[in-house]
């Protein structure tokens, strides 16, 4: 029986300072179902955003395509999908 997916993904910025601006704009994405979303400081005043989205069940490369919309956002350097699971 097909479940729905808990996808992690950690965004990265271009440039200090722009984080609250991504996330108005991560937040108009409509694939899946985003259930969390928090700041994280790394290194030299960059502040990661980390996601916690639902995909629902039947939508296999989903979380990829989610990855690859948020990779089109301006400010974003880079997207990782650090984990999935099965609720």
């Amino acid at each position: 029986m097909p479940a729905d997916t808990f996808v992690i993904l950690k965004v990265s910025p271009e440039e200090p300072g722009i984080e609250k601006a991504l996330e108005t704009e991560i937040r108009k994405i409509k694939i899946g179902q985003l259930m969390d979303l928090k700041f994280e400081p790394m290194a030299f005043g960059l502040v990661a955003i980390r996601l916690g989205v639902i995909v629902p069940e039947g939508n296999e490369g989903l979380a990829e395509t989610l990855a690859t919309e948020l990779r089109k956002i301006k400010g974003i350097a880079d997207v990782e999908i650090e984990g999935m699971s099965l609720l």
